[in-house]
């Protein structure tokens, strides 16, 4: 202020120095504003230098962090496993602790009441051969702590030390009444006593098995309790009552459920029902040994669920047939149920004859309705044929992997009608799905089957040759019949083909399956089976031998007879409905057998 005031009087004193005193001014101004810039540009530059650093350690040491953080992982990770590792092993060895002191303090109580007993017991056979009353005193005594005792064990649901308590209180009275001579009134007291507890524990360990949720080592403990308490054949009841039970509940599960496709349900079925008769056999061993007598028990029960199992294999059995699954269900449904069977040989449980006599008589009805179906089957089939002869090739003829005894499969070309072609892929599918059966001991009703479907056939055939009663001399023909002569002879050498393939198929699927069933059956069954071949086969070429004996007297003697008779007959005649030429007189060498 004060060089202000001086240079505004220096200016009003002199005024020519105003233009050099107003550029010094300016310059000064100037040179002020310059030098405080200055400061503020350099704390700017300062400052800005200063976040630079702070942003560089910043990303230094978050990546010296990170880095730390990558090396150190895996370690956390190990220690963490280890920590987990110590955790279940601390837990594991808590437990072991726990047990350890259950024993010990189960054995220590033991032992006390052991040596209690023993001391009571000695005292009281020492009174004997003193004071009467010494001796009643004292069993008096021993008789309240042994109650209190057991009491106490019973309702605090301790049965194994009450059961040990009970088996050292009878060698006891074993050896007080050994040594007292006549019986007491305390005597007896005391027996009643520990009858009636022995009684409560009886009872106890029934309810523990009866108890639905029991689990098997529970179950085990409960039966073997009894066992110990003489009481073996109720904990056999109990057992297979058990096992009944939780069959008798899978079974309903199964048969209720709706997941389960037709093809699951007798795998599923038979390998629970077999399963639990192989646990009640294993429990069975654990509970009586190997050699018990009451081995019987187990295998008539075993037989009695084997009947369960039967029952509801039946109904699974008629009910896919009748939904159309037909004999191939069936059978497979067999072969199923006969390999989880099979397992339980190994326990020397044999379980397959009583199967098989359960479900033979359904297995039975199943074959006997497809046989109908199979014959309403061929009589289709054959109502379409035209009766004219085809050669086909044997090898095109034989189904995949089907068996036979090769006496006719040299062959390479075989005649059949259309109707005759089919009947031979319909007897190998039918032979296919029936094969399983034969180890179920069909075999009886496996040919009478097959020779019916022969039979139906042939009969057809016979209705179609012989429907008149006469060779048509004119008129109209009859839907499927044979009106030729040449007609006639393609169904004799159809017959004559399908029988000899009949018979091939039938020889070797017998012998094929006679090694099965010679294992286990007797001479006398064999013998039977091939009685029942032969006479299969036997009837079979009656059959067709009868009919061809029929034709022969027709298309041969008839004409013969005629000329006998002094009737005059061409030399050759037409057969008007089909334009065919019977010469009778000199019938064809293929007829003149």
């Amino acid at each position: 202020m004060e060089s202000a005031r001086f240079r505004f009087r220096d200016h009003l004193e002199n005024g020519d120095r105003l233009e050099m005193d107003t550029s010094s001014e300016m310059s000064s101004v100037s040179s002020d504003a310059d030098e405080d810039s200055e400061p503020e540009s350099m704390t700017a530059k300062g400052i800005k230098r200063l976040c630079a650093e702070l942003v560089e350690l910043k990303s230094a040491s978050d990546e010296e962090f990170y880095k730390n953080i990558y090396a150190d992982y895996p370690v956390f990770l190990s220690i963490f496993e280890e920590a987990q590792v110590m955790e279940s092993e601390l837990r594991l060895l808590k437990s072991h602790i726990l047990v350890e002191k259950q024993l010990v303090e189960s054995l220590a109580g033991e032992i006390h009441l052991k040596l209690l007993s023993e001391e009571n017991i000695d005292s009281i056979i020492e009174a004997t051969f003193g004071d009467e009353e010494s001796f009643i005193s004292k069993l008096e005594s021993h008789t309240d702590d042994l109650v209190e005792v057991l009491d106490t064990l019973l309702s605090e649901q301790r049965l194994d030390e009450a059961l040990a308590v009970l088996e050292m209180e009878e060698t006891a009275a074993q050896r007080i009444i050994s040594e007292q001579e006549q019986d007491t009134d305390v005597l007896a007291f005391y027996n009643s006593l520990v009858s009636a507890r022995k009684a409560m524990l009886v009872k106890k360990f029934t309810v523990l098995a009866e108890n639905p949720r029991v689990n098997e080592p529970e179950l085990l403990s409960a039966l073997n309790g009894l066992c110990r308490l003489g009481e073996s054949q109720l904990a056999t009841q109990l057992l297979l009552r058990h096992y009944h039970s939780r069959m008798a509940k899978g079974i309903q599960r199964l048969q209720s459920s709706k997941s389960l496709p037709n093809d699951l349900y007798v795998k599923e079925l038979s390998k629970f029902v077999f399963s639990v008769i192989c646990q009640a056999a294993k429990c069975f061993t654990a509970l009586y040994g190997e050699i018990n007598p009451y081995a019987l028990d187990l295998i008539e029960w075993a037989h009695e669920e084997t009947g369960v199992f039967a029952d509801s294999f039946n109904v699974y059995v008629k009910s896919v047939s009748e939904t159309g699954g037909g004999l191939y269900m069936a059978t497979e449904s067999v072969d199923v149920a006969m390999i989880f069977c099979s397992l339980l040989e190994s326990q020397r449980i044999v379980l397959r004859p009583c199967m098989m006599k359960h479900i033979r008589p359904t297995l039975k009805e199943v074959l006997e309705a497809q046989m109908r179906h199979f014959k309403r089957v061929i009589g289709i089939f054959t109502s379409c044929d035209t009766w004219a002869l085809s050669r086909y090739l044997v090898s095109g003829i034989l189904s995949d992997g089907f068996p036979h005894d090769g006496t006719w499969v040299d062959l390479e070309y075989c005649l059949l009608t259309n109707s005759g072609r089919k009947f031979i892929t319909l007897l190998q599918a039918v032979i296919k799905d029936v094969y399983p059966l034969f180890a179920l001991e069909m075999d009886s009703f496996i040919i009478e089957g097959l020779r019916n479907l022969f039979m139906e056939y042939i009969s057809i055939l016979e209705g179609a040759m012989t429907s008149r009663s006469d060779f048509p001399e004119g008129g109209g023909t009859t839907n499927n019949v044979a009106e030729s002569i040449l007609q006639q002879v393609s169904i004799l050498l159809n017959i004559s083909a399908v029988r000899h393939i009949f018979s091939s198929f039938l020889i070797t699927v017998i012998h094929n399956t006679c090694p099965v069933n010679v294992k286990k059956a007797t001479s006398y069954a064999v013998d039977c089976q091939q009685k029942q071949l032969d006479e299969c086969i036997l009837r079979v070429k009656e059959t067709s031998d009868h009919l061809r004996s029929q034709f022969y007297q027709r298309v041969i003697e008839r004409p013969v007879s005629v000329e006998n008779s002094g009737i005059h007959i061409a030399e050759s005649s037409i057969d008007e409905a089909s334009g065919f030429t019977v010469d009778y007189d000199s019938p064809s060498l293929k007829f003149q057998v």
